[in-house]
Formats: C-alpha cells, sequence, structure tokens
C-alpha cells in the first residue's frame, strides 16, 4: 500500500537536482491493492525538481501467502507482465528522447478514490497493519547460522550474533520465515491468509490485481 519508511528516507536523502533530471516508478502489489505506493514515489521526486516520466504497477504473487498451496496471483509475474514492463521501458525511452518534453504532475499518479485513499492513510498504513500480522518467533536453538535470514532480509534489520537479533526496520515480509532452512524463525500465517483472501474480494471492484501503466 505504501512506499516502507525505511525506503522513503532514503529515498528522501537523494538531493534536489536543478538539471531536468528524471524519474519513473515501478511498485509490485500482490494482487488485492497496490495503495498508493506511486503517488507516494512521485511526491518524493517531484519536490526534488525530477521530471516524471511515468509509472506502472506490476502485479506479483503475494508475499504473505508463502505458505499457501494457491497463493493469491500465483505465479506472477508472468508472461503478460514482463511484456507490459516492455512496453512501459519503451515508452519512457520514446518520452526522454521526444523533443516534446511530457512529464506529469503527482496528481497523474493517484488510480484511487478519494475514499480508498483515505482508507490508505488510516487502516492500511504500515503501524495499523502490524497489529494484525502475526509476530515472529525465534528459536536460537534451532538457529545454525547459516545467515540466510541477514543476506535476504530487504532492510538490514537481523543480525546473528550469539543470538539472532531484530532491528527497528522491519517490514513484515517474512522473507526471513519463508528461507529459514531450519525453521528457526516461524510465523502462523494461516489466519493472515483468510484476512487477505476476503480483502481481495471486497476491493475486486476497485482492483483488478493486474499489471497496469498507471501513467
Amino acid at each position: 500500500h505504501h512506499v516502507p519508511p525505511v525506503f522513503s528516507t532514503m529515498l528522501e536523502r537523494i538531493p534536489v537536482l536543478t538539471k531536468g533530471q528524471s524519474s519513473a516508478f515501478v511498485v509490485n502489489y500482490g494482487g488485492i491493492s497496490s495503495g498508493v505506493a506511486l503517488q507516494e514515489l512521485a511526491k518524493i521526486f517531484a519536490v526534488k525538481g525530477f521530471r516524471l516520466l511515468g509509472g506502472i504497477k506490476v502485479a506479483a504473487e503475494h508475499c504473505l501467502m508463502f505458505r499457501s498451496p494457491d497463493p493469491i496471483n500465483s505465479g506472477r509475474p508472468a508472461s503478460a507482465d514482463h511484456e507490459a514492463l516492455a512496453s512501459f521501458g519503451r515508452t519512457l525511452v520514446e518520452r526522454l528522447t521526444s523533443r516534446d518534453r511530457k512529464e506529469f504532475k503527482v496528481g497523474d499518479f493517484v488510480d484511487k478514490s478519494l475514499g480508498l485513499r483515505v482508507m490508505d492513510s488510516f487502516l492500511f498504513n504500515m503501524s495499523t497493519t502490524r497489529k494484525v500480522l502475526p509476530p515472529i518467533g525465534i528459536n536460537n536453538e534451532l538457529c545454525t547460522r547459516c545467515m540466510i535470514c541477514v543476506s535476504s532480509c530487504p532492510t538490514a534489520n537481523i543480525e546473528i550474533r550469539n543470538d539472532i537479533q531484530f532491528k527497528d526496520r522491519c517490514i513484515n515480509c517474512y522473507q526471513c520465515v519463508r528461507l529459514c532452512p531450519e525453521k528457526a524463525l516461524t510465523a502462523p500465517m494461516h489466519g493472515v491468509e483468510k484476512l487477505l483472501r476476503d480483502l481481495k474480494v471486497k476491493l475486486a471492484k476497485y482492483e483488478t490485481g493486474e499489471t497496469l501503466q498507471v501513467v
């Protein structure tokens, strides 16, 4: 739904530029809702003076369904998604090389109604969703110090010294749980799967769950 704080903080450190530099955005989502991530990225770079070239949201298998035999958006991104990305790339090249310096405003990246954007702000932010997501259990006796969890964590949130230690940058992707070969990291995902399937049904009339070039 959102750009995770650890990433938005990193992006906000990029200096303000004044030489016509351009930016384009690719986000992926698990087939339920793409939220307002594209709009948030556009806003970060617009403030810095970047020319906004476009944005696409790419359908992917939902990352919290890794225990399910039938995950939402199973097998995505697939060939059609890759073709849409390639087409988006060609569009960006055209926009970069065209004499008509077409660019977009932050509002052009909005593809949700006001009501859904309000829901994203108050119901689907990181602090709220974390309250309903299962905690990660740690069993240090099973840990073999293979370091897979450390190397696979997208936010560098895990350290292994004598024990497994989590910092404060977790985005609840459960990549560490999914990849731990010894099951030293665990999380009960069954309740989350039901919640996600119910949510997909409720949001189906607003979000197709497909790859779409928004701008």
